[in-house]
């Protein structure tokens, strides 16, 4: 297994940062709502990670885009993953059942954003630009 992971550590980072942040704005969100900043390094902050994330994924997949392994479409389903968490909260936020500050509804548009980038970005190399596609052969034997 150590061998396995050490033949495709770019796919393995970006799989791993995309549910980190996904756990991360779990409890973000829903078990420390209401939380607002008492100063401003929180909101630096907030860009600087957004920053990291999205060069640790480009970077990732422009190490691993001209392999053809099974990891790689792993990696472009998990991108979707933050996402989804945001897209939940904010349906959870306009039902009224999840509360947020200011900040962390900043934080929710900065996650949908930047989570709808890294998937479009992941599916738009790994398919378009090395022209893959998925086929069904309808036809029967």
């Amino acid at each position: 297994m150590r061998g396995f992971l050490a033949k495709h550590p770019g796919e393995y980072i970006s799989i791993g940062s995309s549910l980190l942040l996904a756990c991360a704005a779990v409890y973000f969100f829903w078990f420390v709502s209401e939380w607002e900043p008492t100063s401003d390094w929180p909101k630096y902050l907030l860009a600087w990670l957004v920053i990291g994330y999205i060069a640790i994924q480009l970077i990732s997949l422009l190490e691993t885009v001209l392999s053809v392994r099974l990891t790689g479409m792993i990696d472009t389903v998990m991108a979707i993953i933050p996402f989804v968490v945001g897209l939940v909260a904010l349906v959870n936020m306009a039902q009224g059942t999840l509360r947020l500050s200011g900040f962390q509804t900043q934080a929710l548009w900065l996650l949908l954003a930047t989570s709808l980038l890294d998937f479009i970005a992941t599916l738009w190399v790994r398919f378009a630009v090395n022209r893959r596609t998925l086929g069904i052969d309808t036809t029967s034997a």
